[in-house]
């Protein structure tokens, strides 16, 4: 049986605006998503960050572009594998130095100056 896949774009008004340095926030825009399949139901939600290029429609354009692999019973890491690292590839490629350094710490690549072994390590 092929799973059902629903995006909604929500958005929830805050009870007071959400300000900081960067600047003020009056709403809550989000991502749901529910995936049917026979009497079962689970749910998910995402809010977008703005910071890393991140908004509304381009996350619910990669839930569009993972709905064949989702409908089609992939398991739920190969799925998740395939959307960090198309999060990773994409802050990495941005101007944000912290960033584009913790993605490739996490993908393995030796930054210049980059300290190898753990924190704790006395090399």
């Amino acid at each position: 049986m092929l799973r059902q896949l629903m995006i909604e774009e929500r958005r929830f008004p805050l009870a007071v605006p959400f300000r900081i340095s960067r600047g003020v926030k009056l709403n809550a825009d989000v991502v749901t998503v529910a995936m049917y399949q026979g009497d079962k139901c689970g749910r998910g939600e995402a809010v977008p960050y703005a910071r890393y290029g991140e908004s509304v429609a381009s996350v619910i354009e990669q839930m569009e572009q993972l709905r064949p692999q989702l409908r089609l019973r992939h398991g739920p890491r190969r799925v998740a594998g395939a959307t960090a690292g198309r999060r990773r590839a994409q802050r990495a490629g941005r101007g944000d130095v912290g960033s584009r350094i913790a993605a490739q710490r996490r993908a393995g690549v030796a930054t210049a100056g980059a300290r190898r072994g753990p924190p704790w390590s006395p090399h």
